[in-house]
């Protein structure tokens, strides 16, 4: 009975890793159930511990964010989780890949409205050759070419 805790704040607590299925915890609480403000949390906390490592290794951004669209309108509400990812770089700056043509790539930036496919640079042709000139490609502009996976 804290009462500098507000009572949001203890069913925050108590209810973030409620699931809407009712696989969470402790409550096995269902869909309407859990209130909608730790729905959000549940969103943002299995996000956060997968790719911080919490409890399970460490896993890279664009696997956490499959794992949430896997899980949309199953354990998750599906409008937040949109709403997530919406705000998410699933490849963010930095990020190597490898595209769907065997090239290796860096991410170089986002394009804001299209997460999975951000402007890379392609530094290895598909027989792991260093290119001579690095090739800039939009991943927008050009819709045959994607991301296959991250690399380390």
């Amino acid at each position: 009975d804290e009462e500098w805790i507000s009572d949001e704040v203890k069913k925050i607590i108590l209810y973030h890793h409620e699931r809407l299925d009712g696989s969470g915890f402790p409550l096995r609480l269902k869909e309407a159930e859990i209130p909608l403000f730790c729905q959000i949390v549940a969103v943002c906390d299995a996000f956060d511990e997968m790719i911080c490592g919490i409890a399970q290794r460490r896993s890279r951004v664009y696997e956490a964010v499959e794992y949430l669209k896997s899980f949309k309108n199953v354990k998750y509400n599906g409008k937040i989780v949109d709403a997530f990812l919406s705000f998410t770089a699933v490849y963010p700056a930095g990020s190597h890949v490898l595209t769907n043509d065997g090239e290796e790539a860096i991410v170089v930036s986002q394009n804001k409205d299209f997460q999975d496919r951000p402007i890379i640079r392609i530094i290895r042709d598909k027989d792991g050759r260093k290119l001579q000139e690095e090739r800039i490609v939009d991943l927008v502009k050009v819709l045959n070419v994607y991301i296959e996976k991250g690399l380390e």
